[in-house]
């Protein structure tokens, strides 16, 4: 499930729709909630969730997921905003937590849950009259916040999810390669304030300088595929993805491979949905939406597709020696086995979902299908 919230138009029109795609991005619809956050852009947005794995059980049972969303400051008609919300029914309905949290108003602020926590928040960076290099933690869902005890942000700085802590990341001065970094939040219970340490992963990190002439830099927008243990980036001076390894190499220095997949001019969002701990339940998808929000490419293994022929080949032959039905087949046994592929269709005169003989690039071993 993909959504996109709120946001800038190309006439500067602010928005607070809520969209959300169950298909893979082919097709989107504008979700019906009540009261929430205000027109916006540049703000932080995160979700976490007490049990990542939908598989477990009690007591033969599902374990019931809590997950949060949340919507924290960004840029607003009036200016610089310093709110929190958070939904807990899937953006249906959202609960305005603070109203002027303590970090104060800013934008394009690094947020991001801990681990199994969702009522655990982390707030740091971001930018108002200057560019802010703290760390700001709430443990009752934002409705209230304290400093954290902890070395300063690279300016410019963006958190994910990388369980049992949270990975920060900022453009280096290394072309096209992100300076990452590990933040891990020490046990600080009972104590005054949290305090936290922030651990260089590769060279870029540990040699870090910040970038010169650029007062504001930009947030970095990236993705995790924690299965790979890769970061995968969008280089917008290249206008191709950029992949970094999150596992140190012998010489403890992570690697960063380019490829050549011209989606979108200027910058873009990438989208990975092996960013869970429990990655085998996914399907390895990558999207790539650029950020005017007018293109989405979507990418699939190629191994996916390796499978799904030989399938269909087994299935034929199982049909011509044993008589099965391929009906059967394809519509009960395949299915249970594969991910079920989206149909193709056909917007603005570009297909989606089907391979397309104009326009076909490939990334890696997967193939993106504009």
């Amino acid at each position: 499930m993909l959504w996109v919230l709120g946001g800038g138009t190309s006439d500067r029109h602010l928005t607070n729709d809520i969209w959300r795609s169950v298909d893979g991005g082919f097709t989107w619809n504008l979700l019906k909630s009540s009261r929430h956050w205000s027109p916006r852009q540049r703000f932080g947005a995160t979700v976490g969730s007490t049990i990542p794995d939908p598989t477990s059980q009690i007591h033969g049972g599902p374990v019931p997921v809590q997950g949060i969303v949340y919507v924290v400051g960004g840029h607003g008609a009036t200016g610089f905003l310093a709110d929190v919300w958070a939904s807990d029914t899937m953006c249906r309905t959202w609960h305005c937590m603070n109203t002027k949290a303590a970090f104060g108003p800013r934008v394009d602020v690094a947020c991001a849950v801990v681990p199994g926590k969702p009522l655990t928040l982390v707030v740091g960076g971001g930018v108002s009259v200057d560019a802010h290099r703290d760390i700001w933690l709430s443990n009752d869902g934002g409705e209230t916040f304290g400093p954290v005890d902890a070395p300063a942000l690279p300016r410019g700085a963006a958190f994910r999810l990388w369980p049992p802590d949270i990975l920060c990341a900022a453009h280096s001065q290394l072309p096209g390669q992100l300076a990452i970094w590990r933040l891990q939040l020490q046990d600080t219970s009972g104590q005054e304030r949290a305090k936290a340490e922030l651990l260089p992963v590769d060279q870029a990190a540990e040699e870090f300088h910040e970038i010169e002439l650029q007062s504001m830099p930009r947030v970095p927008r990236f993705a995790l595929d924690l299965q790979a243990q890769v970061l995968l980036s969008w280089d917008a001076r290249r206008s191709c993805l950029a992949e970094q390894s999150l596992a140190p190499t012998d010489g403890g220095v992570g690697t960063t491979r380019i490829f050549d997949v011209v989606a979108t001019a200027g910058d873009a969002h990438v989208l990975c949905d092996m960013d869970s701990v429990f990655s085998s339940l996914r399907n390895g998808l990558l999207w790539v939406l650029s950020a005017e929000g007018t293109s989405l490419w979507v990418s699939g293994k190629s191994k996916l597709s390796a499978q799904d022929r030989f399938l269909g080949l087994l299935g034929l032959h199982l049909n011509m020696a044993r008589g099965l039905p391929l009906e059967i087949w394809f519509g009960s046994v395949r299915a249970f086995l594969l991910p079920r592929r989206a149909a193709a269709r056909d917007i603005g005169g570009v297909r989606l979902g089907g391979r397309s003989q104009t326009q076909k690039q490939v990334y890696g071993n997967a193939t993106l299908n504009p």
